[in-house]
């Protein structure tokens, strides 16, 4: 289906936008891990090591949620594209 021009329009303005002015999420990482560690200084009585450290255990923590989060997404895509959950997810949309 073709996009009209307007929103042809404004789809590539804002592309050109964040292509340009957006940093990239691993810019974004060092940046807000380098004011977290300022912070955790300034306002805790830890000392630059168990900063460290902290961030290492949480960061851990994080990833393991977020691989349980991807395997739920992908077994769940799995899972609904089989023939017997999509009948009846057809099924139960087409109810009023």
């Amino acid at each position: 289906m073709e996009q009209p021009k307007k929103q042809k329009g404004i789809i590539e303005a804002i592309t050109s936008f964040a292509e340009r002015y957006v940093p990239d999420s691993y810019v974004i990482l060092l940046i807000l891990s380098l004011l977290t560690f300022i912070l955790a200084l300034a306002f805790t009585p830890s000392s630059p090591y168990q900063v460290v450290q902290a961030w290492g255990k949480g960061f851990w923590i994080l990833l393991e949620f977020s691989m349980q989060m991807a395997l739920i997404i992908v077994t769940g895509y799995a899972l609904a594209t089989t023939p017997q959950c999509n009948r009846l997810l057809v099924a139960l949309c087409s109810q009023p």
